[in-house]
């Protein structure tokens, strides 16, 4: 009884210290210690939040573990590991929730910052687009393939009929390398100008092609992104 008095009090402070004050001041198996809670009822987290930090080498690592994976780690069962990857797609979802239709488009580095969030914890390639609207208000979002820009499962039809469906008249279009860097392929440069020439056809711009990895991003198109919301801003102010 006395150990459970304990541990129910120990639980009290964590979580009014979380209340109080967030994340900022947490150590990694901290956060995981106070995760693991709402997972593992009247029981010490602590060892367990250390164990999963030691075998997977990183906060970011234990998310990003397969479930069959976590399973085999002494103290996780299906709601614990249910629960931790929960986490990666709640926090996708949180951010893909604040762009909300009609909102104007926003400076590069928010849409870029957007974008690392959407792919957060993804393991695999996969292609996201963005739709605007002549006025470059936000209209939708839309996952395009997954296995990337140059698997059989891209179409740049489905890009178009999806801007043509919603009415849109810009295109901002994003790629993961999952297990690479943020930089831009001859191939995805290659794609770019296919893209763009594919949308033109059908009275429909390419805003810009992003590459995301690692929890960073660059843009194929940068220039013209600035250029492009400067001029409609402009307009839409006279």
């Amino acid at each position: 009884m006395e150990e459970k008095n304990l541990h129910r009090s120990h639980r009290a402070r964590m979580k009014a210290r979380f209340s109080a004050r967030g994340l900022d001041d947490f150590a990694d198996h901290e956060v995981l210690e106070l995760l693991l809670f709402y997972a593992v009822p009247q029981r010490d987290t602590n060892p367990l939040a250390h164990r999963l930090v030691e075998r997977y080498g990183s906060f970011a690592a234990v998310f990003d573990a397969p479930v069959e994976d976590l399973l085999e780690v002494e103290g996780v069962g299906e709601h614990t590991a249910t629960l931790i990857k929960l986490i990666p797609d709640l926090a996708r979802r949180y951010c893909e929730s604040r762009f909300a239709p009609g909102k104007d488009l926003d400076p590069y580095d928010v849409v870029g910052t957007h974008l690392v969030s959407h792919f957060l914890g993804r393991q695999n390639e996969s292609v996201y687009a963005m739709f605007y609207s002549s006025t470059l208000q936000f209209l939708y979002a839309q996952e395009i393939s997954q296995g990337g820009l140059h698997s059989a499962s891209f179409s740049m039809r489905d890009i178009a009929s999806a801007a043509i469906l919603k009415k849109a008249s810009y295109v901002i279009l994003a790629h993961n390398h999952p297990d690479g860097v943020a930089l831009a392929s001859g191939a995805d440069l290659d794609v770019t100008r296919e893209v763009r020439s594919f949308l033109l056809q059908m009275e429909v711009q390419l805003l810009d092609h992003f590459v995301v990895s690692e929890g960073k991003y660059t843009s194929l198109m940068k220039e013209f992104f600035h250029k492009e919301r400067s001029r409609i801003l402009e307009l839409k102010n006279l």
